[in-house]
């Protein structure tokens, strides 16, 4: 007679009762892991959620394929096969749309804020160098001495 595990029978080191009691505690488990991923099925389906998620998911795969197509290497190397698709695109996209005056005026606007800005930190910058400088000339600027 072998000693195979397969063919004699192994006694378990727990009894019936513990086995019970462990296979009761494991569904308990397992329901409360089921109920779990019940709720975040919930949340996660619901409309505004599925929305955040798909915009977010839009927007990470379009900057991903916009720093893919405009990497300084592709500009440098002057690869108008890939560029002009979109270039066509965009520009069909103004044109049949009537576009081009609202993009006209947010690109005034824009140019118009960033004129304001740059104006405002020269002046500011103008003012801190005028505070630092002192008022008369050093001694050794003046050609009198």
């Amino acid at each position: 007679m072998t000693n195979d595990s397969k063919s004699l029978p192994v006694a378990h080191p727990l009894s019936y009762d513990q086995r019970k009691k462990a296979l009761i505690a494991e569904g308990a488990l397992r329901r409360q892991q089921i109920e779990v991923s019940r709720e975040i099925l919930r949340e996660n389906l619901q409309a505004d959620r599925i929305a955040k998620n798909a915009v977010s998911h839009f927007t990470t795969a379009a900057y991903a394929a916009v720093d893919n197509i405009f990497s300084w290497n592709m500009l440098r190397n002057g690869n108008l096969q890939t560029l002009l698709p979109f270039a066509a695109s965009a520009y069909s996209l103004v044109t049949r749309r009537k576009l081009i005056v609202p993009i006209l005026r947010g690109a005034v606007v824009a140019s118009a804020i960033g004129g304001a800005v740059y104006l405002l930190t020269r002046k500011k910058k103008a003012r801190r160098v005028a505070t630092v400088l002192p008022v008369s000339p050093p001694d050794y600027l003046d050609p009198g001495v």
